[in-house]
């Protein structure tokens, strides 16, 4: 796999503004997205391979404050907009 993305999922007992604050520092971690339910942020992570996302993955579970992580690889982007709504 070259230049992979993958989608990571992370419950945490921190308010999201400090989590993401602390996710702003790797490069890999390209969006960061707040949402509702059981998870608390749905982050867009592209790296070289698979072990570069296992290895983003382990770091953001290490984190302070992250509960629990899931992560999923793209296999196949469908389509992509670039219009943001």
């Amino acid at each position: 796999m070259t230049g992979g993305a993958g989608s990571m999922y992370c419950g945490s007992c921190l308010r999201d503004n400090t989590l993401a604050a602390a996710l702003q520092a790797f490069p890999e971690v390209r969006v960061c997205d707040s949402v509702s339910g059981e998870l608390d942020l749905i982050l867009r992570v592209h790296a070289r391979d698979i072990p570069g996302i296992d290895r983003i993955r382990a770091a953001v579970a290490a984190l302070p404050g992250v509960a629990r992580t899931r992560t999923a690889l793209v296999m196949q982007t469908r389509f992509q907009r670039g219009d943001h709504f």
